[in-house]
């Protein structure tokens, strides 16, 4: 099971996997709750308010191009590109738990890229073109 939230661009994210559907809930919930009031609370003392829902975001993935280059890419994933700084980009890798985060800088209005370093630092990508 995956649970996907956008919260006005914030992205929260949970996955667990087990035979039965309703261990899945049990197991998913919590991590999102938990998930939820950390990314909140880091927010309001980052900017003093709250979270607000901003409908659904699609994120989707296509069996069928996933069957079609089997062996080459294991999965696609869509997604919107959130307009951010590169602080908050950052701070929405974190919450999300991954390595690397892609989003649309506000700044200089280019694709770019956040990541760790293996120093526990981060980087920043960004393109030219």
């Amino acid at each position: 099971m995956e649970i996907t939230i956008d919260f006005d661009s914030t992205i929260v994210r949970s996955e667990v996997t087990t035979p039965n559907m309703y261990d899945n809930i049990d197991l998913v919930l919590p991590k999102i709750e938990n998930q939820i009031r950390k990314g909140r609370n880091r927010i309001r003392g980052k900017l003093n308010t709250a979270l607000e829902f901003n409908g659904d975001t699609i994120y989707e993935q296509n069996k069928e191009q996933e069957e079609a280059i089997q062996g080459k890419i294991a999965r696609i994933k869509k997604f919107e590109l959130s307009v951010l700084s590169a602080e908050d980009a950052t701070l929405q890798m974190e919450l999300l738990g991954h390595s690397f985060f892609i989003f649309l800088n506000g700044e200089t209005g280019k694709v770019a890229v956040v990541y760790k370093r293996d120093n526990g630092g981060y980087g920043l990508l960004e393109p030219e073109y």
